[in-house]
């Protein structure tokens, strides 16, 4: 039987791998995004259940989708952003 994750957990994990994003995406600034998702395929992914290796995937590319698309978005202002889309990324995960 699966352990049964919290949801409150998940939501966290989702958020750490948003910023691990953007952190990797500041420290190397010639990165594109596709290198940028296996980095967080490789180094924060493991040891999580499916639903939250799949949500914390999906507020990495979130997180990535709006610095590129709005570059002149703090660090902060994304992760805020990424934070109140959980509920939706969540959902979509699940249907």
């Amino acid at each position: 039987m699966a352990k049964e994750v919290d949801p409150v957990e998940r939501k966290i994990n989702m958020i750490a791998a948003a910023s691990e994003a953007l952190s990797y995406r500041r420290k190397n600034p010639k990165t594109d995004s596709e290198r940028i998702m296996q980095h967080i395929s490789r180094n924060v992914l493991s040891g999580k259940d499916e639903l939250t290796k799949m949500g914390m995937v999906a507020a990495a590319s979130e997180a990535i989708s709006l610095i590129e698309k709005q570059p002149n978005l703090s660090e902060r202002e994304v992760i805020r952003q990424v934070m109140g889309n959980l509920p939706h990324m969540l959902n979509n995960i699940v249907a």
